[in-house]
């Protein structure tokens, strides 16, 4: 067992021999587990359809926030992480594990682009062109930005002039 993570659970764990190796998990580790390590603890969630294609919802449910110690805890057993080392839990922190949000206004003569997705301290991509007939990968990248601590962005961008219309997508690559 390796890199598991319970919170407010009865008996997490039970009935292991001696000859089991326990180490790298949330109740041999100095961490703490509290509410705030994750984004969401939201049952209701669950209980979401899945995706068209078929997939899992994308959800915040388990999900650990950005300043939790849970994050680099555990110990690299052959499955991707992100950062130093695995994260203890379900889901790795800085995987894409919610769907993104976005919201666009007008002000002045520039588009504020705001929302939020599941990569606190990633990278994202301001992207746009004028035909949508073209695949993302052949649009335009006009602004690179970080999300903040929460996963929330925002972009300010010049309204072009002499374009009669563009098209934009945040990007995460």
């Amino acid at each position: 067992m390796k890199n598991n993570l319970g919170y407010k659970g009865g008996t997490e764990v039970s009935n292991l021999g001696t000859s089991n190796d326990v180490t790298f998990n949330f109740f041999t580790l100095p961490v703490t587990v509290a509410t705030n390590d994750f984004l969401s603890l939201d049952e209701s969630q669950l209980m979401a359809p899945r995706q068209t294609n078929g997939n899992l919802p994308a959800i915040a449910f388990a999900q650990l926030a950005g300043s939790s110690d849970l994050i680099d805890a555990g110990t690299n057993i052959g499955f991707a992480f992100a950062g130093a080392a695995p994260d203890l839990g379900a889901f790795e922190y800085g995987f894409i594990n919610v769907l993104p949000t976005m919201g666009v206004a007008k002000s002045g003569t520039n588009l504020v682009f705001t929302g939020s997705s599941g990569w606190p301290n990633g990278t994202n991509y301001l992207i746009a062109t004028t035909n949508l007939a073209l695949p993302s990968s052949q649009w335009v990248r006009i602004a690179t930005n970080k999300f903040d601590l929460t996963g929330n962005y925002i972009i300010t961008n010049a309204i072009p002039t002499g374009v009669p219309q563009r098209f934009y997508r945040v990007s995460l690559l």
